[in-house]
């Protein structure tokens, strides 16, 4: 599932090994770059490639987030699947299943990298050890239950350019932005969410 690609999945990327010394100067850069993205709309690529480099799953779509906690991921191809939340629930809806699974939202980085765009900034310190600098950043978990490995965050001047996933498996997720844009309003409607008839609604929360 593109969804679980997304929050927990894989990067089998080598970083060179920064100082300890340099992580309070990189955690405050990230902050900084990050409590300048008030909302977020964009087009995303995303990649998932294995170990060998060889491509196992690719998608494309749009891309919303509004702190604090909205985020919609809206995948449009090659299969359609919505991915909302509003700061209490998380919504998954794959349209070819005709099924929707309902989690409790949860401010955590840890459990949900994608919401790094609309999150609470501070959890980064409380999560991440973070390296790096100069508008690209290496985010390791502290906890070793984290599904992932490390994420790497790119930044193009003040926008969010690309996020790297990577998880034990040595599998890499790639995803790029474009026609990034922080400045627009973004509608409440965003970021609600109704089950269409017939669907299945799972409810894990």
């Amino acid at each position: 599932m593109l969804f679980k690609q997304i929050t927990g999945a894989a990067l089998a990327l080598l970083m060179a090994v920064i100082s300890f010394a340099d992580a309070p100067d990189a955690s405050s850069e990230l902050i900084a770059h990050l409590e300048g993205i008030e909302q977020f709309s964009a087009q995303f690529s995303q990649t998932m490639s294995g170990p060998d480099g060889e491509l196992i799953q690719q998608a494309s779509g749009l891309a919303y987030a509004r702190r604090p906690a909205k985020l919609r991921w809206q995948i449009e191809s090659p299969d359609q699947q919505l991915i909302i939340a509003d700061g209490v629930k998380i919504w998954r809806y794959e349209a070819d299943l005709a099924q929707v699974t309902v989690d409790a939202y949860t401010p955590e980085l840890s459990a949900a990298p994608a919401l790094l765009l609309s999150g609470d900034v501070d959890t980064i310190i409380q999560h991440y050890y973070v390296t790096g600098g100069d508008g690209s950043f290496l985010l390791t978990p502290l906890n070793d239950s984290d599904l992932f490995v490390s994420l790497q965050v790119t930044f193009q001047g003040d926008m969010m350019e690309s996020i790297v996933l990577n998880d034990g498996f040595e599998q890499t997720t790639v995803i790029n932005f474009s026609a990034v844009d922080i400045s627009s309003i973004l509608s409440d409607d965003l970021f609600r969410f109704e089950a269409p008839a017939g669907v299945d609604v799972l409810h894990n929360d």
